[in-house]
């Protein structure tokens, strides 16, 4: 049954993937209008504004996963915190490399190659904090399913009641 359920998660981080990037994109697609109206186009706050909506979506990606692993039925195993930890590493890796990529593009684009290489180690910093607040709910919510699992009635307790 774990299986099953990691292959659910793996498949709702595909989806989710799919629609954060997507997501940037129209993100970074509303601020370049916006930037060019206002003259900032080919400015550092160009790729600032990228920078953010990364952070922004990271974020999402934890926050939605996190509650789609609390909604599924899992039950407490030794594996299942590492199971479902390299799981969404993979998805939160697949996923910033994808933003990274259109960060760099957007440095390029604004005419400053170089603050790519000065704003990604402030986006890597905050996403490695993003991704380690999901491991701490991760690990809460394997202690509650431990909890549960030591809480549930045994058969043999159920003899004498009534």
């Amino acid at each position: 049954m774990e299986s099953k359920l990691l292959k659910n998660v793996e498949d709702k981080i595909s989806l989710l993937r799919d629609d954060l990037i997507a997501e940037l994109d129209e993100s970074i697609r509303v601020m370049k209008a916006d930037n060019s109206a206002r003259g900032l186009l080919k400015s550092g706050a160009t790729v600032r504004a990228v920078m953010t909506s990364i952070n922004s979506i990271v974020e999402k990606y934890h926050s939605e996963i996190t509650q789609h692993i609390k909604g599924l039925p899992f039950s407490h195993s030794l594996e299942f915190e590492d199971n479902v930890s390299k799981i969404v590493k993979n998805g939160f890796n697949d996923i910033t490399s994808l933003a990274y990529n259109r960060l760099s593009d957007i440095a390029d684009f604004a005419g400053k190659p170089e603050l790519y290489q000065r704003v990604f180690p402030e986006v890597e910093v905050e996403n490695r904090k993003s991704f380690q607040r999901f491991n701490n709910l991760l690990n809460a919510h394997s202690i509650e399913l431990l909890q549960k699992a030591n809480d549930s009635t045994k058969p043999w307790e159920i003899v004498g009641r009534a």
